[in-house]
């Protein structure tokens, strides 16, 4: 770890500094949920939005569009490598090799993200994907990522290559006081969930690196896939709430066949049949913790639900969507390859900070260094929020990146055949 973190912050003009530098430097989340919606919903069609709903903080005017654009369709040029691809067939996560089926690895070596539309509204971007479930909802770690970064070299562009090692020798200090910190902690298991809300990834690659070194048993590993697999540290991450979310609004609009209120188990269900003992929210999720498979209670909306769909609350940010539902045949419960929605699409993973180290968060002021935060195994974003109202047929969510106030904002899609 002799990464000279004051000398890459200030050569980031580098031409070929790239922000996205693999599809895998995601949320191993991501790659699972992104299996489970190639196997059962391949063909539902989302809209992803990121907005920004902090006003009084002006990203267009701090992010040039052009470097912005530069960073994004770089980012869709990025594929599973195959090394990356032996990773995924032969590693063992959560106890289990082979988690990752065959054909699902043929289809990813020739995925892609897939076009997106970059709007500028007064001093605010706004981001926005129409496509598959699948595409959309990998776009959601890597829109945030290179959005907070390039915030982070705008805020640091000022500053002589002296002043940048000042601060990150004080990040470096405020990192180590929060380690020693958690070496106290009896019992600490914790885990790195911060790719969306780094300071840089080359900030969160020295962190995770740090916590491994000196937490030993206590720190599991980290959600981050590529730095898993650099490092040969656990990769962590189970499914967010986007899933019994989008399989809800499914429900209400008659795309399939099942009473709202059983969405979030029926998604249980899917996930416990493509993952079985090892990734099973039915049985033993990959967090250690035990969800509930029980039938929703009588009169409930939604039901108990999963861990990642507990413990939320509103938002300022409104999601709505619309549709006849009438609009198509369910198809077997087996299967739902072949349904089409308008429906909202991706939402964050939900996992509860609490103190401790990981990426920073904001970009960095020069008398403090960058920020740290540490995530527990599962939870909720502290300003991550998901609710469902069954009567009035909405959904909302928010949840914060790296920026204060960033958000993606979930907004239906038009329906259509493929």
């Amino acid at each position: 770890m002799t990464i000279n973190l004051a000398e890459r912050a200030h050569n980031h003009n580098f031409e070929a500094d790239w922000i996205s530098r693999s599809l895998l430097d995601t949320d191993f989340y991501k790659l699972l949920m992104l299996q489970f919606i190639w196997k059962h919903f391949r063909a539902v069609q989302v809209t992803f939005a990121l907005v920004n709903r902090m006003m009084t903080v002006p990203l267009a005017a701090a992010v040039p569009e052009a470097e912005l654009r530069r960073q994004l369709e770089h980012a869709r040029t990025r594929r599973v490598t195959k090394s990356e691809l032996i990773w995924l067939a032969g590693n063992t996560f959560y106890g289990q090799r082979g988690i990752f089926e065959s054909a699902f690895l043929e289809w990813l070596a020739d995925f892609a993200l897939p076009p997106y539309e970059l709007n500028r509204d007064g001093d605010q971007w706004l981001f926005r994907v129409t496509a598959d479930w699948g595409g959309a909802s990998m776009w959601e770690i890597p829109a945030l990522a290179i959005l907070s970064e390039l915030r982070t070299r705008a805020a640091l562009a000022g500053l002589s290559e002296f002043e940048l090692d000042i601060l990150y020798a004080r990040a470096k200090t405020k990192l180590w006081e929060k380690i020693v910190r958690l070496q106290g902690v009896p019992g600490l298991r914790l885990t790195d969930f911060g790719t969306r809300r780094r300071h840089s990834f080359l900030w969160q690659d020295y962190v995770v690196q740090a916590m491994a070194a000196e937490l030993g048993h206590g720190y599991l590993g980290t959600s981050n896939a590529l730095l898993a697999m650099r490092h040969d540290q656990e990769a962590m991450g189970t499914n967010a709430h986007e899933l019994p979310m989008v399989l809800a609004s499914l429900a209400v609009q008659g795309r399939v066949q099942i009473p709202i209120r059983q969405a979030q188990y029926e998604v249980l269900r899917l996930w416990q049949e493509t993952y079985g003992g090892a990734s099973a929210s039915c049985s033993r999720i990959p967090s250690g913790r035990r969800s509930s498979c029980r039938r929703p209670p009588r009169g409930s909306a939604t039901g108990r639900g999963s861990e990642s769909t507990a413990r939320t609350r509103s938002s300022p940010a409104r999601s709505t969507w619309s549709g006849s539902t009438s609009a198509a045949k369910t198809p077997p419960r087996s299967s739902y390859s072949s349904v089409t929605a308008s429906t909202w699409a991706p939402s964050s993973s939900c996992m509860r900070p609490s103190a401790g180290t990981s990426s920073p968060g904001t970009a960095p002021r020069t008398s403090r260094g960058p920020q740290t935060s540490a995530t527990h195994r599962s939870g909720c974003p502290a300003r991550a929020s998901a609710t469902h109202t069954a009567g009035a047929h909405s959904s909302r969510m928010t949840s914060v990146g790296a920026t204060r106030g960033v958000s993606r904002r979930l907004t239906p899609s038009a329906s259509s055949a493929r």
